[in-house]
């Protein structure tokens, strides 16, 4: 019994220590196998040198479109209109008549000081007859005194007949001065029944027709609106926009500055700054400033908007890389740039960076914005710009653009693949 007991043991003991034996040579295998063969992760992109550009600091701001001239007119006169020679947004020629009022009552009183003018006149052609008679009667007098024929008195009453009609004549005189002086009042209130233009200009939505009635100074005292509004038609306008008051150093009379609008896609408006405001606005702190444009055609009407871009400071030079190459986090903003390993194949390192101003933006030919780098990136550094959002670090990069570059065709009908062309194929954002 107790020899079965041992036996039983020592099977035991024996079955353990080969279990032990068989995991410690499964765990030695483990441990000393060879690595797995490691996959190198490839991704391609497209490969752009990091650039020097010089930037023009510049404040993005809107300016409002002013005609050179313009003017609310409005009678001075009151009267039924008589007739209306323009249409809602014509174009009407300096001195052009707009608007004719009735003026029949004031041209019957024109005739009344008209003809008093000419009684005044017949009267004045009476004393100077009479002056002509009694100058004769008084050289008759002192004749006759000096062979004694008359007395002293005699000569004295007529010289005085004389001087009362010279005086009857200043009377007739003057009269016929104001009465002149009157007709030509009226006819300074004549016309000012007849509205005109006073410069070549185009004339807002008209308000007044035939037969209306218009009360004086249409507009001032809340009798209504103006007649018409007048906006000068000219080969430039003014085009009015407002700086921060700490950039007002920069923006100087006889400056040129760009601006750009709708109506002219593609073509940048170039202004040139003609006047500043002379204080700044209290309540924005800005400072109005004048710029004249040239308008063909007259496209720049009264009331647009414009954008204008105004030089704020001097030009800085930059480091800059495609906005594409920024790969954007809440940690920070980095881009992966390219660089060869001990094999000599390209690899990608994600390098943090501070980013500066928008150096450039998109353009109508499909080239990309680029963006400053203010540390992180040194000029003629390799980034990946397209494709870059791929990456990882330590990732092999395929150049796309230098692929690309390689695809084509050689000969007379294909690209170069000399050096030259391939430095060329990874200049700054060429696709």
């Amino acid at each position: 019994m107790k020899r079965s007991a041992i036996v039983a043991a020592s099977v035991l003991f024996g079955v353990i220590g080969l279990a032990a034996a068989g995991l410690w040579f499964v765990k030695y295998r483990r441990d000393h196998a060879p690595p797995p063969p490691v996959f190198d992760h490839m991704e391609s992109a497209e490969i752009v040198l990091a650039k020097k550009v010089l930037f023009q600091p510049r404040s993005e701001l809107t300016g409002t479109v002013f005609s050179r001239r313009t003017v609310r007119v409005q009678n001075e006169m009151s009267g039924i209109v008589k007739k209306v020679n323009f249409e809602s947004g014509s174009i009407v020629e300096a001195d052009q008549v707009l608007i004719t009022l009735d003026d029949s009552t004031d041209r019957a009183d024109l005739a009344a000081l008209e003809a008093s003018v000419r009684v005044s006149e017949a009267d004045l052609n009476v004393v100077e007859a009479r002056i002509r008679l009694a100058e004769a009667e008084y050289d008759r007098q002192l004749q006759a005194n000096r062979v004694a024929a008359t007395s002293a008195m005699e000569v004295d009453r007529a010289k005085a007949e004389v001087d009362k009609a010279a005086a009857e004549r200043a009377r007739v005189q003057a009269e016929i001065e104001e009465a002149k002086a009157k007709v030509q009042q009226m006819q300074v209130r004549l016309a000012k029944f007849t509205i005109r233009a006073p410069f070549r200009s185009r004339v807002g939505m008209r308000s007044v027709h035939e037969g209306q009635f218009l009360p004086p100074q249409m507009g001032m005292g809340g009798d209504g609106g103006s007649v018409a509004v007048l906006e000068e038609v000219s080969d430039t306008v003014y085009l009015d926009f407002a700086v921060p008051q700490e950039f007002l150093r920069s923006v100087q009379p006889g400056m040129i500055v760009e601006a750009a609008s709708e109506l002219f896609p593609g073509q940048p408006l170039s202004l040139k700054v003609v006047a500043l405001d002379s204080s700044v606005d209290r309540g924005t702190r800005n400072i109005r400033v004048r710029s004249e444009v040239k308008n063909p055609g007259g496209t720049l009407r009264q009331g647009m908007s414009v954008k204008v871009s105004v030089p704020v400071d001097v030009p800085v030079e930059y480091v800059a890389v495609p906005a594409v190459a920024i790969r954007r986090a809440s940690y920070g903003d980095a881009v992966y740039a390219v660089e060869k390993d001990k094999d000599g194949k390209d690899r990608a390192v994600q390098r943090f960076v501070k980013l500066g101003p928008v150096v450039s933006e998109p353009d109508a030919t499909g080239g990309a914005a680029w963006i400053a780098v203010l540390t992180g990136v040194k000029e003629g550094d390799r980034i990946a710009a397209t494709g870059s959002f791929k990456l990882r670090e330590g990732a092999i990069v395929i150049d796309v653009s230098a692929a690309q570059a390689a695809a084509q065709p050689t000969g007379s009908g294909g690209h170069s693949t000399s050096p030259e062309a391939d430095a060329k194929t990874q200049q700054p954002g060429t696709r």
